[in-house]
């Protein structure tokens, strides 16, 4: 069992109390979410949520696009897996769509579909892109 669940509660609740007063992704990638393990992808994600939230896109779309360079645990763990793939995915198709780079949106969304066969909101977004 993967006992790494109450400290990433803790990790996370600190990242969260220290959000408003940073002032950009250098100081909050700097904050102690990370000091345990900078290659977990759940605390990426969970930064990444963090900072689409705060208004900041282009550093979530870091976290996330981060994310698809990790490799996924052997063994395992508490982490949804699919974080490695379509949720992530997901993320940066959406974030695509925001800026207006319906291109992206389109090839993000057709990874999706490629993960996630049928899925009809991968289906529907993509074809709104074209």
């Amino acid at each position: 069992m993967d006992d790494s669940a109450p400290w990433k509660t803790e990790e996370t609740i600190v990242g969260l109390s220290q959000l408003p007063v940073l002032s950009g992704a250098s100081r909050f990638g700097g904050c102690h979410l990370f000091s345990t393990d900078p290659d977990d992808a759940e605390l990426h994600f969970r930064k990444a949520v963090l900072h689409r939230k705060a208004g900041r896109p282009a550093e979530a779309e870091a976290c996330w696009r981060r994310i698809l360079t990790l490799k996924g645990p052997d063994r395992f763990c508490s982490v949804d897996q699919d974080i490695y793939g379509h949720l992530t995915l997901r993320n940066l198709a959406l974030l695509a769509e925001q800026r207006g780079d319906q291109a992206e949106a389109r090839r993000l969304w057709k990874m999706v579909l490629d993960a996630c066969p049928g899925d009809a909101e991968a289906m529907a977004r993509g074809e709104a892109a074209q």
